[in-house]
């Protein structure tokens, strides 16, 4: 999934996809404008810990999105 998104980014310079722990993220504080997890929620061990790693390297009023796979409606994959 993160391979597919970065070929659909190319040109985007203010863009970056990371695979990592969610838990422990590898980010400064206050660091990012916006960050989006979906399909992944029902494979957190501790959900508030993820939360909490978000809010503490997001920027003051910048988004975080999460929507959990039970969620997602059915979709055909295009490569």
């Amino acid at each position: 999934m993160v391979e597919i998104a970065r070929n659909h980014a190319v040109g985007i310079e203010n863009i970056r996809f990371e695979i990592g722990n969610a838990a422990d993220l590898p980010f400064e504080d206050n660091l990012l404008d916006f960050i989006v997890s979906t399909g992944s929620l029902h494979h957190w061990k501790s959900p508030v810990k993820v939360f909490d790693e978000c809010y503490r390297v997001l920027r003051e009023r910048k988004d975080g999105y999460t929507m959990g796979a039970r969620t997602l409606p059915k979709a055909k994959l295009i490569s």
